[in-house]
């Protein structure tokens, strides 16, 4: 068929032109794929990165290379990482490779070439638009494709295109074409040889599918893994994890044209970024376009992109230098094995607290060396222990993946207890305290009630020289901000993101101290999702991210910067993973609201880049089995009298040993102001661990240990109790309840102030956790509030509650939260009054008595009641109203 007149073809010096499609007998059985098919969409710029290195991009390299030699058969690793597409069954594999290989003739269809050209009005139509030539509007091509880096971390190593013609497509009846892969030349690119991969028939689908494959990450001579000459993290020295090894890959921003080679301005486009190694040599789009109408001319084309049975493709490439080695990762099987390689570090399945506070800790030298050489290994160590040996040796468990919910708390929480516990566990506590202080507020900590100011300050640095009270200097010292507030006007607690700068050194006092951690809290307040970000190494060096099942490498920006809040100025940020690169910061995003900064002259040593460490590690740790409990000394005898009155001695020694418990259980409730130990074991692959209480700042102790021990047992008996020792406590973490007051045990219990996180705010007493006495309640849902009398959590006794709406105020007697008996009414009656039983005035009119057939009352009332409160007459029956609402006249 002929070309059509006045239409010149491609340029000569352009065109990569092959009339028989390079086939080299070879079927990659899955593909690469992009996640969609129908728009051009661009992978959003990463992060925290400025736009000052789109230019210099680097030198286009466009000229055809040799082919590279193929693989052989059955060694391509190529799989699919689309979600829209799944992996090939064994039987889809053996046939392609019996097309590939045979090329057996398919049923040949003609298609119909569309010559149709457009009309006027449609000419006006495509001259108001926007027209970009696939040739000559390269400029714009590589905008797009070559979207802004926005991080220095991050740099061009690379640029080029490939330019090819498929000259059959269909082929004719008599020589159809049976290509089901079609390959075009080799051009080098950023130091690797690149090519087009192009399914006519579509890979396994109706839509025509492209790819473009790096050639140089298939052949034989390419490493697939590397040396990690310093890891992030140790390795256990004699164990397999020592052999671990990062896997090989780059970078690319990529994306296909495909036009008509007679009219390049009918074209198609998409465009996307890719990270490329080789178990993922080829990354591109499975639903490129339809293959059913592609040949059809389009409304709003100048022809169809088929014409003359003659396709053009092209495509840009440009590789970026990335320090990471995890950017544009399109892993999306999710495998342990997997997310190791990328980084040389275990994944957590989960994003607790409890890693979150935990994982810093385990990456500052230090205290592994502390922990590694503890002598008599107790519960706290012991757990320790066994987080280290599956970070040392990069192994998983059978647990690995499972989640358990946990009551709310933050990492500042757990850091509090690893330190409370070490230091009472530890025959030399004040190494503890010098390694990580011991986190209370009374004891110069800046957490809870002594955190940080920073709502109104610019930096950390300034926050600290703002600071009231003077800081202990640990070793390694952790700072908490200042990130959730009450707003009683809106009756609801409010996050907040306001933009904190986090120095990379900081002054207190004569010391100085380097950055070395900050975790981040996603999500809204009552989220218990925490992530932790922590740089191993000095300044210049990666920072790891441990989110949930994945750790990746990241730069300072991706890490620090985008997580430092929302500038009021600008109002906007890049944030992630979990804001989806949004140009303004929700208030739920993730935010930093704890940082950890190394002391100056333990930097050095903190950051030494060990490969290997040493360590005996117990059996019962490399097994993975719980700490072991100490087992119940059976009580002897030695007469028959000794051994009838055996049951009673046994029940006498298990209260005594309980009563103990109760007693060193009272001791940390004194040390810590009513915090009680963590559920143990201490573990990832549980999720969550589910605590019995969160830690509190104490002040105001004044009981008697023996007494606390006997009250708190007495507690656990189904009788009222005396209580006569109290303390006061002020619970202040970030998503949790605020509680400042009296408690005994772990309940509230006395004079109290609480704000739950619903908005609901309580002052009066308490009694074993629950409202009880005379106290007043704001609700945050309805404004409403109630003075007065408590029982078990409810209004019961005499009371008052004013409506926020009408301003009415009824004032009188209430049992077990509802009105009830006499009381006074102040007020205008509204509507919604004319609605209210006239016997309860809580809720709405409902039941119609019978035989009479008045309706004043709702269904619990009417229930009780025996004669009408109208006309008196008896009650026979009662018909309950649906659907309509019932007012009084």
């Amino acid at each position: 068929m002929a070309a059509p007149p006045n239409l010149p073809p491609l340029p000569s010096d352009l065109l990569l032109s092959v009339t028989h499609p390079f086939s080299d007998g070879q079927f990659f059985s899955t593909m690469n794929t992009h996640t969609g098919d129908d728009t051009s969409a661009f992978l959003p710029p990463p992060p925290g990165m400025p736009s000052a290195l789109q230019a210099n991009a680097g030198t286009e390299l466009a000229v055809p290379a040799p082919p590279a030699p193929e693989p052989p058969r059955g060694e391509s690793r190529s799989r699919s990482r689309s979600r829209s597409a799944s992996e090939h069954s064994a039987s889809d594999r053996e046939d392609s490779e019996g097309e590939d290989n045979e090329q057996p003739r398919r049923r040949w269809r003609q298609l119909v070439e569309d010559e149709s050209t457009p009309c006027e009005d449609e000419l006006a139509y495509i001259a108001s638009k926007e027209e970009h030539d696939a040739l000559k509007d390269r400029a714009w091509f590589e905008e797009q494709t070559y979207f802004p880096l926005y991080d220095s971390a991050f740099k061009a190593a690379g640029s080029g295109r490939i330019i090819w013609q498929i000259d059959r497509f269909n082929g004719t009846k008599e020589e159809p074409n049976n290509e089901y892969i079609m390959r075009s030349p080799v051009v080098h690119v950023g130091g690797y040889d690149w090519r087009i991969k192009f399914f006519p028939r579509g890979n396994n689908t109706d839509h025509l599918s492209v790819y473009l494959e790096c050639v140089t990450m298939q052949t034989p001579e390419f490493e697939e893994y590397e040396e990690l000459e310093r890891p992030p993290f140790p390795y256990l020295k004699g164990s397999d994890g020592a052999k671990i090894r990062k896997r090989r890959s780059i970078a690319a921003q990529v994306s296909v044209a495909m036009f008509n080679p007679y009219e390049p301005r009918s074209c198609e486009f998409k465009s996307d970024a890719h990270r490329f190694s080789k178990q993922s040599a080829d990354y591109g789009w499975r639903y490129f376009t339809h293959r059913e109408d592609f040949h059809l001319r389009r409304h709003g084309q100048r022809q169809a992109i088929l014409r003359d049975d003659q396709l053009a493709f092209c495509a840009y490439i440009r590789v970026v230098d990335d320090p990471t080695g995890c950017m544009w990762e399109h892993d999306d099987d999710g495998s342990y094995e997997s997310v190791v390689l990328a980084t040389g570090l275990r994944p957590f399945a989960c994003q607790s607290p409890l890693l979150a506070g935990v994982i810093p800790l385990l990456h500052f030298a230090p205290f592994r060396n502390f922990l590694l050489q503890y002598k008599d290994v107790t519960r706290m160590a012991y757990e320790l222990q066994r987080f280290l040996y599956k970070m040392f040796t990069r192994t998983s468990s059978q647990s690995y993946g499972r989640r358990t919910e946990s009551e709310q708390a933050d990492a500042i929480t757990w850091l509090r207890k690893v330190s409370r516990m070490l230091r009472e566990e530890s025959a030399d506590p004040a190494a503890v305290t010098e390694m990580i202080g011991n986190l209370d507020a009374e004891s110069g900590a800046a957490v809870r009630s002594n955190r940080l100011a920073t709502k109104d300050c610019r930096s950390i640095q300034e926050a600290v020289n703002k600071h009231p009270t003077p800081l202990k200097k640990p070793m390694l010292l952790t700072l908490e901000l200042h990130r959730q507030e009450f707003d009683r006007k809106e009756r609801k607690w409010n996050k907040l993101t306001n933009k904190v700068e986090v120095d990379d050194v900081i002054q207190v006092g004569e010391t100085w101290y380097n950055l070395y951690a900050i975790t981040t809290h996603c999500g809204d307040l009552q989220s218990n999702k925490h992530s932790v970000y922590v740089r191993p190494g000095r300044f210049g060096t990666n920072w790891y991210a441990y989110e949930d099942c994945k750790v990746t490498a990241v730069t300072r920006k991706q890490a620090v910067v985008a997580h430092q809040g929302v500038d009021k100025d600008a109002d906007q940020r890049h944030d992630s993973p979990f804001a989806g690169f949004h140009d303004r910061a929700l208030a739920d995003d993730e935010v930093i609201y704890a940082v950890m900064y190394i002391r100056n002259d333990m930097a050095s040593v903190a950051c030494a880049p060990y490969k290997e460490e040493a360590w005996d590690v117990p059996e019962a740790i490399e097994q993975h089995k719980d700490f072991p409990e100490p087992h119940e000394k059976q009580p002897t005898c030695t007469s028959e009298r000794e051994e009838s009155d055996l049951p009673l001695r046994a029940e006498q020694e298990r209260f005594e040993r309980e009563l103990q418990a109760r007693a060193a259980h009272a001791a940390e409730l004194l040390a810590e102001a009513g915090a009680a130990t963590p559920e143990w074991p201490l573990t990832d692959e549980e999720g969550d661990v589910v605590m019995s209480d969160v830690d509190d700042d104490a002040s105001q102790h004044s009981i008697n240990l023996e007494n606390l021990a006997a009250s708190t047992y007495l507690a656990k008996i189904p009788t009222t109790p005396s209580y006569t020792h109290k303390w006061h406590v002020t619970f202040d973490c970030l998503g949790r309840d605020y509680y400042s007051g009296q408690m005994l045990g772990s309940d509230y219990h006395g004079e109290g102030h609480l704000i739950a996180m619903n908005g609901d705010e309580y002052t009066g007493s308490f009694s074993r956790g629950k409202q009880q006495g005379v106290g007043r309640m704001v609700y945050a849902s309805t404004s409403n509030i109630y003075e007065g009398e408590w029982h078990d959590g409810q209004h019961h006794g005499h009371g008052m509650l004013t409506e926020a709406a009408n301003g009415n105020v009824f004032e009188g007697g209430w049992e077990n939260g509802k009105k009830h008996g006499q009381f006074v009414l102040k007020g205008s009656v509204t509507e919604e009054d004319k609605s209210c039983c006239t016997i309860c005035y809580a809720n709405e009119i409902t039941t119609a008595f019978y035989d009479c057939g008045h309706v004043v009352a709702c269904k619990d009332c009417a229930a009780r009641m025996d004669n009408c409160p109208i006309c008196r007459r008896r009650v026979v029956g009662r018909l309950q109203i649906y659907g309509v609402k019932m007012t009084l006249e």
